[in-house]
C-alpha cells in the first residue's frame, strides 16, 4: 500500500457505510489480526469465515483488482447479482477483475481515489460558493477587470438556487476524508441540427474548482470520471469546455483528461480615439 491501511478504510468506510471490511489474502493476515484486534472499534470488520456470500450484493475492492488477491472472493466475480466497484492504482493486467464502477490512477495512493462524491442539492449550495471562492480568487486576479472579487455570498447563494433549479445542469461535491474538497458544474445540452451543423448532444462544463488544500490528489478527475458515468447514463458521450489562455494549468488538466483544442476565442479592444 502507497498509504496506511487506516487512511484507506476510513474514506472507505464512509463511502459505504453498511460494509464489512475483511483482508481476504493470506498475505494479509498479520494485518488483518492487528486491525481486529486493535481497531476493530473504528471499523465494521469481519473474518473471511463469518460472512454468509448469498447476502452479498456489492464487492467494493480496494488497492488491487487481481483475483489471486481476494481469496474466496473471487467466487463473486461471475454472479451477476454482484455489483463490482474498484478503487486501485496498479498498472492494468490482462487478467484484472472488470468492475461496474472504477476508479483507476496508475499514479498517487489509492487513499486519494476514495473520494465521496455527491450529487449537490440545494441545502449543499453554501459548500458550492464556499469552493466556488478558489476558482474566482485565480480569475479576479489575472482579470481583475472582468472578473469580481470574492464577494457577496447572496448574490452566489441566488445565482446556485437558480442552476440548481434547472434539470439540465448537474453540480458535484467531492468529499475527501469527511471535507470538502471539490466541485464540478456541468450542463448536459441538445444543441439542434441547424442549416451550418448537425444536432449535437453534449455536456459543457462551466466549473472545476478544488480546494487549495487537497490539490494534486486527482479530485479534478475523480469528479470528471463521476461526471462521465452519469453522461454515459444518460447517452451523452462528447464533453466541451472551455479556459482562459492565461490558466495554463487548467489547460494541462483537461489535455490530461483527453482534451483536444478545437475552438479559439480571441478578442480585440478599439483603444483608438474617435
Amino acid at each position: 500500500f502507497s498509504a496506511s491501511r487506516h487512511s484507506i478504510l476510513n474514506p472507505a468506510q464512509k463511502i459505504y457505510p453498511e460494509s464489512v471490511v475483511v483482508f481476504p489474502g493470506s498475505q494479509e493476515k498479520n494485518l488483518r489480526n492487528f486491525f481486529i484486534q486493535s481497531m476493530v472499534y473504528l471499523f465494521n470488520m469481519a473474518e473471511m469465515k463469518d460472512i454468509d456470500f448469498s447476502r452479498i450484493k456489492k464487492l467494493v475492492l480496494v488497492d488491487t483488482r487481481q483475483p489471486n488477491r481476494i481469496g474466496k472472493l473471487a467466487d463473486l466475480i461471475n454472479r451477476k447479482d454482484v455489483e463490482i466497484h474498484i478503487y486501485d492504482h496498479h498498472p492494468r493486467m490482462t487478467n484484472d477483475i472488470k468492475g461496474d464502477y472504477e476508479v483507476i490512477e496508475t499514479t498517487g495512493a489509492t487513499v486519494s481515489l476514495l473520494t465521496d462524491i455527491i450529487k449537490a442539492k440545494k441545502k449543499d449550495i453554501p459548500i458550492i460558493v464556499f469552493l466556488n471562492s478558489f476558482v474566482q480568487k485565480i480569475h479576479a486576479e489575472k482579470h481583475s477587470d472582468i472578473f469580481k472579487p470574492v464577494g457577496n455570498s447572496d448574490d452566489l447563494n441566488n445565482f446556485f438556487d437558480s442552476v440548481l433549479s434547472q434539470k439540465t445542469n448537474h453540480i458535484l461535491i467531492a468529499y475527501l476524508e469527511g471535507m470538502a474538497a471539490g466541485y464540478l458544474w456541468a450542463t448536459f445540452d441538445c444543441k439542434p441540427d441547424n442549416p451550418f451543423t448537425f444536432e449535437r448532444r453534449q455536456v459543457y462544463i462551466h466549473h472545476i474548482g478544488v480546494h487549495e488544500k487537497f490539490r494534486r490528489k486527482h479530485i479534478g478527475k475523480s469528479l470528471f470520471n463521476e461526471l462521465k458515468n452519469i453522461a454515459k447514463s444518460e447517452g451523452f458521450l462528447h464533453f466541451a469546455v472551455d479556459t482562459w489562455s492565461f490558466n495554463k494549468d487548467a489547460q494541462k488538466f483537461f489535455k490530461s483528461l483527453g482534451f483536444d483544442t478545437y475552438n479559439i476565442k480571441m478578442w480585440h479592444t478599439d483603444n483608438s480615439s474617435t
